[in-house]
């Protein structure tokens, strides 16, 4: 059975697309909830299929990036960092050694995107979340270039 994944709006009603014919219905997800969990969707051309639904604003694409950090009010020193997942309102990162990052430090964060213009992508971000070497970080402010470019990187 076919398992596709929902993304709940911030409204709380979250479009669901029947994959045999198209078909669609925008439900009120709010008793439901974001969750982890298979739900069983039956569309009325007889179809069955699972959904999951996804509470995160913007969707997110597992990477490995190789790319550069450094905290905005620090010393100016470059640490490097892999991008673990990347979406159009922030990424996580790993830093190869202690960062002294707290949530609410503003970072600039750089690297090159796996698209055919390996475009680089330079942005402020803010620690929302630190664990251990692990960091997550919500972009600020970016330009539209970047919001645009980011965009299609992550289309599915």
């Amino acid at each position: 059975m076919q398992t596709l994944k929902v993304f709940v709006c911030n409204d709380g009603t979250a479009t669901i697309i029947c994959p045999g014919c198209a078909k669609h219905r925008t439900i009120d997800a709010t008793g439901i909830g974001a969750s982890r969990r298979e739900l069983r969707v039956r569309c009325s051309c007889s179809r069955e299929f699972s959904i999951i639904l996804e509470g995160r604003r913007n969707y997110r694409k597992p990477d490995l990036i190789f790319g550069h950090y450094r905290k905005k009010d620090g010393d100016g020193r470059c640490f490097d960092m892999t991008v673990e997942d990347l979406s159009c309102g922030g990424l996580r990162f790993s830093s190869f050694r202690d960062h002294h990052l707290e949530k609410g430090d503003l970072v600039q964060v750089e690297f090159p995107l796996k698209n055919s213009r390996n475009d680089k992508v330079q942005a402020l971000a803010e620690v929302r979340w630190v664990n251990g070497y692990m960091v997550g970080a919500e972009f600020v402010d970016l330009d539209p270039f970047t919001e645009k470019t980011l965009g299609f990187y992550l289309m599915p």
